[in-house]
């Protein structure tokens, strides 16, 4: 795992967190969470993302209760968490950064979380109506009573973690470290653009949310709203437009084969994973009629017997003619690591039917796109 500074701190967090929203709780529950913690933490991932809002408190008590059962050393791992919306409804009790909601609000998170402290406190929102200094007070002073190591702003305004930043300075209080914005293919601007002076002269750092689009850019959902995913859920009714938006879905799947050809590209750019396959290096490459040896990764899927000349979780499986949606599938289970190659091998496709591919036999992994497919000669899919 990467591990990377957040802003200009000397802590540093891993390249990939573990965010709670919609997950805990409502789809999620306790030994779940417990599992899927545990699992990213023994990857090396020591970030965890929550927020007093995500489902109206108990994604903070789940997470709570997981690490409690963990029982990891504290100083091994970092939370974060998130005050602007409230739980409640009332004056002075959501939509709000006042003085007041925020010190109501990180006690109310750490009885939930069961923790002294949180490493990062967000400001969710920016509060339009709060004069902004207000805000840096309480920050500061819940920092200096160690409620909380950092704070960051998430979907701020430039201008205004701007003016967070220079009242703190004038004023010698802890300032803002991190924002966490949105940020996907679709929505670039204010990271690319609206933040640039923020990174450049102030080495403000970063952390985003929804990366692939809350699942938009997975491709679940171009053929409807699947029934187990997050638009489907109740009280999300308003992700759904995003889901269905003609538009949108257009550009997912005129962009997933450049944007798979583009990672394979950066990968083989990289001295690590083989050479692409075309017509003209069809005659030079060489000749194999060993098939892939494959080892499961648990839980394992059994490939249908018709497509296997090996037992899954023996020696290994030979595709003899993979068509293009089990060319596919292949690539899912590679990519979900419920089966993987042996370190510099590939899967053996046999007479791919249609496409650049290989002769017989050849190593590589076929990658299904527009064009019929493109076919990377000795490709390690466990690695991406």
């Amino acid at each position: 795992m990467e591990y990377r500074f957040l802003g200009k701190t000397g802590v540093q967090v891993s390249a990939l967190s573990l965010g709670s929203w919609v997950t805990f709780h409502t789809q999620v529950g306790n030994e779940a969470a417990v599992d899927c913690m545990a699992a990213a933490y023994e990857a090396g991932v020591n970030f965890f993302d929550n927020a007093e809002v995500y489902a109206g408190g108990k994604s903070e008590e789940v997470m709570g209760y997981a690490l409690k059962k963990l029982g990891w050393r504290r100083g091994s791992y970092l939370v974060s968490t998130k005050i602007y919306f409230g739980i409640n409804e009332g004056v002075n009790e959501q939509n709000t950064l006042n003085r007041k909601r925020l010190i109501e609000g990180i006690n109310g998170s750490l009885k939930r979380l069961e923790m002294d402290y949180v490493d990062l406190l967000y400001c969710h929102r920016a509060d339009r109506t709060t004069p902004i200094e207000e805000t840096v007070w309480a920050m500061h002073n819940i920092i200096e009573w160690g409620k909380a190591l950092y704070w960051g702003t998430s979907e701020w305004p430039a201008a205004d973690i701007i003016a967070a930043i220079e009242i703190a300075e004038k004023h010698h209080l802890h300032k803002p470290v991190v924002e966490q914005p949105q940020y996907n293919i679709f929505w670039r601007d204010r990271m690319e653009k609206e933040y640039a002076r923020l990174f450049a002269d102030y080495g403000y750092g970063t952390t985003i949310f929804s990366p692939l689009g809350a699942g938009l850019l997975t491709g679940k959902y171009q053929n409807g709203i699947p029934e187990d995913s997050r638009g489907a859920l109740k009280g999300y009714e308003w992700l759904r437009g995003k889901f269905t938006d003609q538009d949108a879905l257009r550009k997912v799947q005129q962009a997933g084969g450049k944007l798979q050809n583009a990672l394979i590209q950066e990968l083989i750019q990289d001295g690590r994973h083989g050479t692409p396959f075309n017509e003209r290096q069809h005659n030079q490459l060489p000749r194999t009629t060993d098939h892939c040896p494959l080892t499961t990764a648990q839980p394992a899927v059994p490939a249908p017997p018709a497509l296997c000349s090996g037992p899954v979780g023996g020696r290994g499986i030979r595709r003899q003619q993979p068509g293009q949606g089990e060319a596919r599938g292949i690539l899912h289970d590679l990519a979900r690591g419920r089966i993987r190659p042996h370190p510099g091998q590939g899967i053996s496709c046999r007479n791919l039917p249609r496409g650049p591919g290989p002769a017989a036999g050849e190593h590589g992994v076929l990658l299904p796109g527009a064009a019929g497919g493109r076919w990377f000669r000795g490709l390690e899919p466990a690695r991406w």
